[in-house]
């Protein structure tokens, strides 16, 4: 049962790895926009469900999305923002997500 997880999760990251391919090569997007610097830490970060460590203010930000739906290759039309952070036993990703109705997100 776990390992037909892990093919599951496997080919959905593929597909996803080729969807993004295939916007980039309409020449909507330019992939050198899309390269990202991780930042290397000592120690390491409490996983919560903010990103107020300090070590989250060194991380350089990424912010320049597009979206897929409705209108492909448009701006995004909320604002992302993803920091990538590194030790050497591990890999952090935080990610802010903006909404500018958030009193219209409703959580099942």
């Amino acid at each position: 049962m776990f390992l037909r997880i892990i093919k599951i999760i496997f080919l959905l990251c593929l597909f996803l790895l080729a969807e993004s391919f295939l916007v980039l090569a309409q020449d909507k997007i330019d992939p050198e926009a899309y390269k990202v610097q991780a930042t290397r830490i000592e120690g390491s970060i409490k996983i919560a469900a903010k990103l107020n460590e300090p070590e989250w203010d060194k991380a350089i930000p990424v912010t320049n999305f597009y979206q897929l739906e409705p209108e492909e290759g448009k701006i995004a039309s909320e604002q992302t923002e993803v920091k990538v952070l590194y030790n050497q036993e591990e890999l952090y990703f935080g990610i802010k997500c903006f909404d500018q109705e958030p009193q219209k997100i409703v959580g099942t």
